[in-house]
């Protein structure tokens, strides 16, 4: 993949201001959702989903954009030196296979919340504990088989001027097509689900005890918050393919952009349709007594309570 150090300058030059506005007051976010007893059993898997999305992040930015810099070159160096190469493409990996995962659990949650009672089953606190170590466990082990099999390897690239900046090289075939598939088939199986929600929320708006709550932003916005998250990831996905196929200077340094975007969307969505951030900041126990009566109701009339 080549590198251009301006494109590099300023694609970054527009991410990183964009992570720096979102991401401390996500995290800040996620606390008091989390700290509260009215959100905290509704919030947990979109907290851990936004958590994953600034390691994403993180990961990208060290294993594909720093690369680029020579003031960063001793990082690469060092890796190289001692064979240490499989530590940069199993973080990467991991981080873009726990993030997909994610975000389609989300999904899988929300279409379950309006199935029939035999999914009963599973709004059990259990197996939402398992499912998060899932989560966890299985991107943990698909990433070392990419690492063992995949060949990803820095390779130093002198500078007319004499310094080294250092690229990576990546086998299209053996580590780039089988994750790539399987991001796509998460995140378009998720696609479907998100639609069957947005679905039955429009059958909800008609319903008069959903007319009934002020807050039916809320609906609108957990609708368009499962539809932007993944759309995200699927452009994301779209210019890291135009990446490994065309490895332009180009798709080199704006990768970061969707990837940032991809993290950064669902958040303020939130913030804007749903009114999270006054929410967390004044009134988020008076908010959150208005969704606990919301999820009552929907639960009540067209599905168990669903716990996750």
């Amino acid at each position: 993949i080549d590198y251009n150090r301006r494109l590099h300058l300023i694609t970054l030059s527009i991410a990183v201001p964009i992570a720096l506005l979102t991401y401390p007051l996500q995290v800040f976010t996620s606390y008091r959702l989390l700290t509260n007893k009215l959100t905290a059993p509704i919030y947990k898997l979109i907290v851990l989903n936004g958590a994953l999305g600034i390691f994403q992040f993180l990961s990208h930015l060290l294993t594909r954009q720093l690369p680029a810099f020579y003031e960063f070159s001793f990082i690469y160096e060092y890796l190289q030196a001692n064979r240490l190469e499989w530590t940069a493409t199993y973080l990467m990996t991991f981080s873009y296979i726990v993030r997909i995962q994610s975000a389609f659990l989300i999904a899988v949650n929300r279409y379950l919340t309006f199935r029939p009672s035999s999914f009963r089953w599973m709004n059990e606190t259990r197996v939402f504990n398992i499912s998060i170590v899932s989560n966890i466990v299985f991107p943990l082990v698909l990433a070392a088989a990419f690492t063992i099999f995949g060949g990803y390897h820095y390779i130093a690239n002198p500078m007319e001027d004499g310094r080294i900046v250092y690229r990576p090289e990546l086998p299209f075939q053996l580590s780039i097509v089988p994750p790539l598939l399987y991001f796509l088939l998460l995140a378009i199986c998720a696609c479907f689900l998100n639609g069957y929600v947005v679905h039955r929320l429009v059958i909800l708006k008609r319903n008069k005890t959903l007319k009934s709550v002020k807050n039916s932003s809320s609906e609108r916005g957990l609708a368009l918050t499962s539809v932007s998250t993944i759309c995200a990831q699927l452009v994301f996905l779209c210019f890291f393919l135009i990446l490994l196929v065309y490895k332009t200077k180009l798709a080199a340094a704006i990768n970061i952009i969707p990837l940032t975007l991809n993290h950064a969307a669902p958040f303020w969505f939130i913030a804007v349709l749903i009114s999270t951030v006054p929410t967390v900041r004044k009134t988020l126990p008076t908010v959150g007594c208005r969704r606990a009566i919301v999820s009552s109701s929907i639960s009540r009339e067209f599905a168990p309570e669903n716990r996750w």
